[in-house]
Protein backbone atom coordinates (compact mmCIF):
# COMPACT_ATOMS: atom_id res chain seq x y z
CA UNK A 1 0.00 0.00 0.00
CA UNK A 2 1.76 3.28 -0.95
CA UNK A 3 1.65 6.27 0.97
CA UNK A 4 -1.59 7.87 -0.41
CA UNK A 5 -3.08 4.53 0.54
CA UNK A 6 -1.96 4.78 3.96
CA UNK A 7 -2.92 8.27 4.34
CA UNK A 8 -6.60 6.99 3.08
CA UNK A 9 -6.61 3.89 5.34
CA UNK A 10 -5.34 5.81 8.62
CA UNK A 11 -8.61 7.95 8.29
CA UNK A 12 -11.29 5.38 7.45
CA UNK A 13 -9.75 2.76 10.09
CA UNK A 14 -9.30 5.35 12.92
CA UNK A 15 -11.11 8.42 12.56
CA UNK A 16 -14.31 7.79 10.55
CA UNK A 17 -16.92 7.11 13.18
CA UNK A 18 -19.35 5.28 10.88
CA UNK A 19 -17.63 2.26 10.59
CA UNK A 20 -14.62 0.17 11.35
CA UNK A 21 -12.44 -1.08 8.57
CA UNK A 22 -9.59 -3.25 7.85
CA UNK A 23 -6.62 -1.94 5.94
CA UNK A 24 -7.62 -4.88 3.17
CA UNK A 25 -11.12 -2.95 2.88
CA UNK A 26 -9.33 0.36 2.64
CA UNK A 27 -7.35 -0.80 0.00
CA UNK A 28 -9.92 -2.35 -1.72
CA UNK A 29 -11.77 0.86 -1.38
CA UNK A 30 -9.54 2.80 -3.21
CA UNK A 31 -8.88 -0.03 -5.86
CA UNK A 32 -12.71 0.19 -6.63
CA UNK A 33 -12.59 4.17 -6.88
CA UNK A 34 -10.27 4.24 -9.30
CA UNK A 35 -12.35 1.81 -10.97
CA UNK A 36 -15.82 3.29 -10.90
CA UNK A 37 -14.74 6.28 -11.38
CA UNK A 38 -15.53 7.89 -8.12
CA UNK A 39 -12.87 9.97 -5.63
CA UNK A 40 -12.05 9.84 -1.87
CA UNK A 41 -11.43 12.88 -0.03
CA UNK A 42 -10.15 13.10 3.92
CA UNK A 43 -11.00 15.76 5.51
CA UNK A 44 -6.84 17.22 5.15
CA UNK A 45 -7.13 17.07 1.47
CA UNK A 46 -7.52 20.14 -0.29
CA UNK A 47 -9.76 19.59 -2.12
CA UNK A 48 -12.26 19.12 1.29
CA UNK A 49 -14.85 22.31 1.46
CA UNK A 50 -13.88 24.72 3.62
CA UNK A 51 -17.60 25.27 4.84
CA UNK A 52 -17.62 21.76 5.91
CA UNK A 53 -14.47 22.54 8.03
CA UNK A 54 -16.35 25.12 9.97
CA UNK A 55 -19.16 22.59 11.36
CA UNK A 56 -19.71 20.24 13.98
CA UNK A 57 -18.71 16.98 13.98
CA UNK A 58 -17.49 17.45 9.91
CA UNK A 59 -17.51 14.15 7.84
CA UNK A 60 -14.15 12.88 7.69
CA UNK A 61 -14.30 11.44 5.06
CA UNK A 62 -16.31 12.10 1.64
CA UNK A 63 -17.12 9.78 -1.20
CA UNK A 64 -17.65 11.76 -4.33
CA UNK A 65 -19.27 10.85 -7.66
CA UNK A 66 -19.90 12.90 -10.41
CA UNK A 67 -17.78 16.67 -10.61
CA UNK A 68 -16.19 17.19 -7.33
CA UNK A 69 -15.09 20.69 -8.00
CA UNK A 70 -18.59 21.46 -7.45
CA UNK A 71 -17.47 20.85 -3.71
CA UNK A 72 -15.32 24.58 -4.22
CA UNK A 73 -16.92 26.87 -5.90
CA UNK A 74 -15.65 30.45 -5.03
CA UNK A 75 -18.10 32.86 -5.88
CA UNK A 76 -20.56 30.68 -6.62
CA UNK A 77 -23.30 30.31 -3.74
CA UNK A 78 -25.00 27.26 -2.89
CA UNK A 79 -27.92 26.88 -1.48
CA UNK A 80 -29.96 23.60 -0.01
CA UNK A 81 -33.95 23.33 -0.91
CA UNK A 82 -35.25 20.55 0.94
CA UNK A 83 -38.78 19.12 2.22
CA UNK A 84 -41.17 16.29 2.74
CA UNK A 85 -41.14 12.92 1.03
CA UNK A 86 -44.92 13.54 1.14
CA UNK A 87 -45.01 16.79 -0.99
CA UNK A 88 -48.05 17.97 -2.01
CA UNK A 89 -48.53 19.20 -5.99
CA UNK A 90 -48.04 23.02 -4.37
CA UNK A 91 -44.68 21.80 -2.66
CA UNK A 92 -43.22 19.84 -5.77
CA UNK A 93 -44.42 23.25 -7.61
CA UNK A 94 -42.34 25.47 -5.47
CA UNK A 95 -39.35 23.14 -4.66
CA UNK A 96 -39.16 23.32 -9.12
CA UNK A 97 -40.17 27.23 -9.30
CA UNK A 98 -36.86 27.77 -6.82
CA UNK A 99 -34.52 24.71 -8.39
CA UNK A 100 -35.19 26.57 -11.72
CA UNK A 101 -34.08 29.42 -10.03
CA UNK A 102 -31.05 28.26 -8.93
CA UNK A 103 -30.26 26.28 -12.43
CA UNK A 104 -31.07 29.82 -14.37
CA UNK A 105 -29.09 32.01 -11.77
CA UNK A 106 -26.12 29.55 -12.03
CA UNK A 107 -25.59 28.80 -8.32
CA UNK A 108 -25.67 25.74 -7.14
CA UNK A 109 -28.44 23.50 -5.82
CA UNK A 110 -27.74 20.64 -2.86
CA UNK A 111 -30.72 18.46 -1.42
CA UNK A 112 -30.47 14.89 -0.30
CA UNK A 113 -32.28 12.91 -3.61
CA UNK A 114 -35.19 11.73 -1.33
CA UNK A 115 -38.39 11.75 -2.83
CA UNK A 116 -41.26 14.34 -3.15
CA UNK A 117 -39.84 18.06 -2.31
CA UNK A 118 -35.50 17.00 -2.82
CA UNK A 119 -36.51 14.94 -6.04
CA UNK A 120 -38.55 18.37 -7.29
CA UNK A 121 -35.54 20.47 -6.75
CA UNK A 122 -33.24 18.45 -8.61
CA UNK A 123 -34.88 17.37 -11.33
CA UNK A 124 -35.82 21.05 -12.33
CA UNK A 125 -32.05 21.85 -11.77
CA UNK A 126 -31.13 19.71 -14.09
CA UNK A 127 -33.51 20.50 -16.72
CA UNK A 128 -32.68 23.87 -17.09
CA UNK A 129 -28.94 22.96 -17.42
CA UNK A 130 -27.85 23.43 -13.48
CA UNK A 131 -25.61 21.89 -10.95
CA UNK A 132 -26.92 19.87 -8.42
CA UNK A 133 -25.23 17.81 -5.53
CA UNK A 134 -27.17 14.86 -3.90
CA UNK A 135 -25.56 14.27 -0.26
CA UNK A 136 -26.78 10.59 0.45
CA UNK A 137 -27.37 8.69 3.76
CA UNK A 138 -26.53 5.68 1.25
CA UNK A 139 -23.02 4.85 -0.16
CA UNK A 140 -22.51 6.41 -3.56
CA UNK A 141 -23.17 3.34 -4.97
CA UNK A 142 -26.34 2.89 -3.53
CA UNK A 143 -29.20 4.55 -5.53
CA UNK A 144 -32.01 5.67 -3.01
CA UNK A 145 -34.74 5.94 -3.16
CA UNK A 146 -35.15 3.69 -6.22
CA UNK A 147 -37.52 5.87 -7.70
CA UNK A 148 -34.67 8.76 -8.13
CA UNK A 149 -33.10 6.66 -10.47
CA UNK A 150 -33.35 9.04 -13.56
CA UNK A 151 -31.90 11.73 -11.48
CA UNK A 152 -29.23 9.44 -9.73
CA UNK A 153 -27.87 8.61 -13.31
CA UNK A 154 -28.36 12.14 -14.41
CA UNK A 155 -25.97 13.69 -11.23
CA UNK A 156 -23.48 11.15 -12.12
CA UNK A 157 -22.92 13.09 -15.77
CA UNK A 158 -23.58 16.46 -14.98
CA UNK A 159 -23.54 16.91 -11.20
CA UNK A 160 -22.49 15.48 -8.20
CA UNK A 161 -22.91 12.66 -5.83
CA UNK A 162 -21.37 12.11 -2.05
CA UNK A 163 -21.55 10.53 0.78
CA UNK A 164 -19.36 9.92 4.18
CA UNK A 165 -20.89 6.47 3.98
CA UNK A 166 -18.02 3.66 2.65
CA UNK A 167 -19.81 1.85 -0.58
CA UNK A 168 -22.47 -0.56 -0.81
CA UNK A 169 -23.63 0.95 2.90
CA UNK A 170 -27.50 0.70 2.69
CA UNK A 171 -30.35 3.10 3.79
CA UNK A 172 -30.12 2.68 7.06
CA UNK A 173 -32.39 4.91 9.08
CA UNK A 174 -29.98 7.02 11.28
CA UNK A 175 -27.78 7.70 8.48
CA UNK A 176 -30.43 10.33 7.58
CA UNK A 177 -30.66 12.48 9.82
CA UNK A 178 -26.76 12.94 10.05
CA UNK A 179 -25.98 13.51 6.84
CA UNK A 180 -28.40 16.38 6.81
CA UNK A 181 -25.50 18.28 8.85
CA UNK A 182 -23.64 18.02 5.84
CA UNK A 183 -26.66 19.33 3.65
CA UNK A 184 -26.72 22.40 5.13
CA UNK A 185 -22.64 22.58 6.06
CA UNK A 186 -22.43 22.87 2.38
CA UNK A 187 -24.98 25.42 1.67
CA UNK A 188 -25.09 29.32 2.56
CA UNK A 189 -28.47 29.50 2.13
CA UNK A 190 -31.04 26.73 3.60
CA UNK A 191 -34.74 26.38 2.02
CA UNK A 192 -37.41 24.85 3.28
CA UNK A 193 -40.17 23.75 1.59
CA UNK A 194 -42.53 21.44 3.01
CA UNK A 195 -42.45 19.59 6.36
CA UNK A 196 -44.35 18.69 9.90
CA UNK A 197 -43.48 19.94 12.91
CA UNK A 198 -41.42 16.96 13.53
CA UNK A 199 -39.42 15.81 10.21
CA UNK A 200 -36.33 15.53 8.64
CA UNK A 201 -36.63 18.88 6.61
CA UNK A 202 -36.79 20.84 10.27
CA UNK A 203 -33.69 18.63 11.61
CA UNK A 204 -32.24 20.43 8.69
CA UNK A 205 -33.60 23.83 9.30
CA UNK A 206 -32.43 23.64 12.98
CA UNK A 207 -29.27 22.84 12.19
CA UNK A 208 -28.65 25.24 9.79
CA UNK A 209 -29.67 27.96 12.36
CA UNK A 210 -26.91 26.40 14.53
CA UNK A 211 -24.35 26.79 11.72
CA UNK A 212 -26.11 30.43 11.28
CA UNK A 213 -26.88 29.94 7.75
CA UNK A 214 -29.17 31.81 6.21
CA UNK A 215 -32.38 30.11 6.62
CA UNK A 216 -35.69 30.62 3.98
CA UNK A 217 -39.18 28.94 3.86
CA UNK A 218 -42.12 28.79 1.53
CA UNK A 219 -45.60 29.77 3.41
CA UNK A 220 -48.35 27.28 2.97
CA UNK A 221 -52.18 26.77 3.69
CA UNK A 222 -52.11 27.11 7.55
CA UNK A 223 -54.98 23.70 7.04
CA UNK A 224 -52.19 21.57 5.98
CA UNK A 225 -49.62 19.61 7.99
CA UNK A 226 -46.76 19.87 5.82
CA UNK A 227 -47.48 23.95 6.42
CA UNK A 228 -46.87 23.81 9.56
CA UNK A 229 -43.01 23.43 9.73
CA UNK A 230 -41.99 26.74 7.28
CA UNK A 231 -44.59 28.88 8.78
CA UNK A 232 -43.40 28.33 12.53
CA UNK A 233 -39.68 29.14 10.79
CA UNK A 234 -40.87 32.20 8.73
CA UNK A 235 -42.55 32.95 13.10
CA UNK A 236 -39.27 32.98 14.21
CA UNK A 237 -37.36 34.59 11.78
CA UNK A 238 -37.12 32.64 8.49
CA UNK A 239 -37.37 34.63 5.26
CA UNK A 240 -41.00 33.96 3.69
CA UNK A 241 -40.27 33.18 -0.22
CA UNK A 242 -43.26 35.09 -1.39
CA UNK A 243 -43.34 36.33 -4.72
CA UNK A 244 -42.49 33.47 -8.04
CA UNK A 245 -41.07 36.12 -9.80
CA UNK A 246 -38.65 37.09 -7.59
CA UNK A 247 -37.31 34.06 -5.89
CA UNK A 248 -34.05 35.35 -7.58
CA UNK A 249 -34.01 38.62 -5.67
CA UNK A 250 -35.44 37.14 -2.52
CA UNK A 251 -32.47 34.31 -2.20
CA UNK A 252 -30.29 37.06 -3.71
CA UNK A 253 -28.49 34.97 -6.34
CA UNK A 254 -30.05 37.58 -9.18
CA UNK A 255 -26.59 39.36 -9.17
CA UNK A 256 -25.27 35.69 -10.68
CA UNK A 257 -28.47 35.74 -13.47
CA UNK A 258 -27.43 39.81 -14.45
CA UNK A 259 -23.68 38.67 -14.73
CA UNK A 260 -23.87 35.36 -16.94
CA UNK A 261 -26.73 37.40 -19.23
CA UNK A 262 -23.93 40.18 -19.31
CA UNK A 263 -21.50 38.07 -20.13
CA UNK A 264 -23.64 37.20 -22.99
CA UNK A 265 -24.53 39.91 -24.83
CA UNK A 266 -23.29 41.11 -27.96
CA UNK A 267 -22.27 43.85 -30.71
CA UNK A 268 -24.88 47.07 -29.72
CA UNK A 269 -26.00 45.50 -26.01
CA UNK A 270 -22.62 44.57 -25.28
CA UNK A 271 -21.94 48.39 -25.67
CA UNK A 272 -24.99 50.02 -24.31
CA UNK A 273 -24.77 47.75 -21.14
CA UNK A 274 -20.88 48.71 -20.13
CA UNK A 275 -22.11 52.51 -20.67
CA UNK A 276 -24.97 52.15 -18.38
CA UNK A 277 -22.67 50.10 -15.74
CA UNK A 278 -19.85 52.57 -15.89
CA UNK A 279 -22.42 55.63 -15.80
CA UNK A 280 -24.52 54.00 -13.09
CA UNK A 281 -27.28 56.61 -14.78
CA UNK A 282 -27.44 58.03 -17.74
CA UNK A 283 -30.10 59.58 -19.69
CA UNK A 284 -31.09 57.67 -23.48
CA UNK A 285 -29.86 60.70 -25.23
CA UNK A 286 -26.84 61.08 -23.63
CA UNK A 287 -25.94 57.19 -24.91
CA UNK A 288 -27.26 57.82 -28.19
CA UNK A 289 -24.39 60.76 -28.16
CA UNK A 290 -21.55 57.91 -27.34
CA UNK A 291 -22.83 55.25 -30.05
CA UNK A 292 -22.71 55.83 -33.65
CA UNK A 293 -25.91 54.01 -34.66
CA UNK A 294 -29.03 54.58 -35.53
CA UNK A 295 -31.44 55.56 -32.50
CA UNK A 296 -34.20 52.68 -33.48
CA UNK A 297 -31.75 50.08 -32.87
CA UNK A 298 -30.49 51.89 -29.87
CA UNK A 299 -34.25 52.10 -28.80
CA UNK A 300 -34.80 48.50 -29.49
CA UNK A 301 -31.60 47.24 -27.73
CA UNK A 302 -32.62 49.29 -24.34
CA UNK A 303 -35.54 47.51 -24.94
CA UNK A 304 -34.45 44.58 -24.75
CA UNK A 305 -31.66 44.97 -22.03
CA UNK A 306 -34.66 46.26 -19.60
CA UNK A 307 -36.41 43.09 -20.42
CA UNK A 308 -33.31 40.95 -19.62
CA UNK A 309 -33.71 42.81 -16.11
CA UNK A 310 -30.46 43.89 -16.70
CA UNK A 311 -31.06 47.85 -16.69
CA UNK A 312 -33.84 49.98 -15.96
CA UNK A 313 -35.69 52.37 -17.45
CA UNK A 314 -37.28 55.51 -15.72
CA UNK A 315 -38.56 58.24 -17.75
CA UNK A 316 -35.05 58.09 -20.31
CA UNK A 317 -32.89 57.98 -17.13
CA UNK A 318 -31.34 54.33 -17.62
CA UNK A 319 -29.74 52.74 -14.87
Amino acid sequence: MGNENKEYYIWLSEHNHSFDISEAEAAQILKDAEGRGYKVITIESEEYPMSLRMIKDPPLVLYCLGDASLLNTPGVPRLSVVGTRRASPYGRWAASEIGKTIARCGAIHISGMAEGIDAAGHRAVLDNGGKSIAVLGTGVDVCFPKSSGDIYEELKEKGLIISEYKPGTTGYKSNFPERNRIISGLSEKCVIVEGQKRSGSLITANIAAEQNKELYAVPGNINQPNSIGPNILIEDGAIPIVNPTEIAETLGIGFLREKITAQRLKGLDAKIYEIVKRSGSIKTEEIMSYINDAPEKIMASLTMLELQGLIRNDGGLIS
